[in-house]
């Protein structure tokens, strides 16, 4: 495959890679929240290099991932961003069902 990211592909090379070369579809998903001295976006960094290394070894496309999650806690520090539960939960079942 000349990209594990099948956003990268055109739908035509999509409909040739899947189901033919593989049938798994990695999605990180991770969220944007405080952490200190480390990036926002640490939880969206460490989940794609996952991904990356994880789709190699079993012939896996990577999503596109889902940079938002559920973190209420950390409202109060600046850049921390959060969903509902309800609307996470919908989300992903939604992505998941369409990637099935």
């Amino acid at each position: 495959m000349k990209t594990r990211y099948f956003s990268n592909l055109t739908w035509q090379e999509f409909g040739e890679i899947v189901p033919k070369k593989t049938s798994t579809v990695i999605l990180p998903v991770g969220t944007i929240e405080a952490h200190g001295v480390i990036p926002l976006g640490t939880d969206n960094i460490i989940p794609q290099d996952i991904a990356e290394y994880t789709a190699e070894k079993i012939n896996a496309l990577i999503a596109p991932p889902v940079n938002y999650g559920i973190t209420s806690s950390l409202l109060p520090y600046p850049g921390s961003i959060t969903l509902e539960k309800d609307t996470y939960k919908k989300m992903i079942l939604e992505i998941m069902l369409e990637l099935a």
